[in-house]
């Protein structure tokens, strides 16, 4: 019989610590928001009485962890002040999936689609981690503390119909399509390749907004895509008269 229990008790700290990882996952998705243990059990899909329950004994065990914090009585929230704070190089795949590399920490830290916030390729971030046994380290991006570049290679398309469109990267690990309002466009036509920069990204937008800085021609063309991949990379593209004339 005590081998059972040990087996039983083992099992529910299991669930505990599944739980507990999708409360921190859901939660992540707007941190300053505060929530009832109805509000997170429905948005974990954990709507009968047993599984609230067990919503309710996973909520303490991350209380005690210093996870999340109560507010008020039965109001909880992402705890934005504990230790488990780190500052990092965010590095996304093709997936959109992220990894954060922290010096001096052995591994790398995954981040969540999800919980990438407002970070692109390459940035310097402070993210918020959370470790279950068993769990490689996870965590969500907090702020983005220094932009690693923000001017990139992609194509232009115009929404038909309207005086606006959107700069799709290039670059695969970029995650987003920059938004490029009426007057920004500067002469470019839908399916251009351009050289854009991007100006600022407002608190709940999907979309970064950005201005076209140069069109550098059509998809295919020979010229167009050398001076792509020299923009890509920071090169020039373009060169003094005086030093093109030199080379003639």
């Amino acid at each position: 019989m005590p081998k059972k229990k040990k087996y039983i008790s083992q099992k529910n700290d299991h669930k505990l610590m599944e739980i507990g990882r999708l409360i921190m996952k859901f939660m992540n998705q707007k941190q300053t928001k505060i929530y009832n243990y109805k509000q997170i059990s429905d948005g974990i899909d954990h709507k009968n009485p047993r599984q609230r329950e067990m919503v309710i004994q996973a909520l303490h065990k991350l209380l005690s962890s210093q996870r999340i914090k109560e507010t008020d009585k039965g109001k909880y929230s992402i705890n934005l002040n504990i230790e488990g704070t780190l500052t990092g190089t965010i590095d996304f795949n093709q997936s959109g999936n992220a990894y954060v590399t922290v010096e001096n920490l052995k591994d790398d830290v995954f981040i969540h689609s999800k919980n990438v916030k407002d970070a692109l390729q390459g940035d310097k971030v402070l993210i918020v981690t959370y470790n279950f046994k068993g769990k490689k380290l996870e965590g969500s991006v907090l702020e983005v503390l220094e932009r690693k570049r923000s001017e990139f290679v992609g194509t232009f398309q115009l929404v038909p119909h309207k005086e606006f469109g959107f700069v799709v990267c290039d670059k695969k690990t970029i995650n987003t399509d920059i938004f490029i309002p009426k007057g920004k466009i500067n002469g470019a036509e839908n399916g251009n390749k351009v050289v854009v920069k991007m100006t600022e990204w407002k608190a709940g937008d999907k979309n970064p907004e950005g201005e076209i800085l140069q069109v550098l021609g059509n998809p295919g063309d020979h010229e167009t895509e050398i001076h792509s991949i020299l923009a890509e990379y920071g090169l020039p593209y373009e060169f003094p008269e005086e030093v093109e004339k030199r080379c003639r």
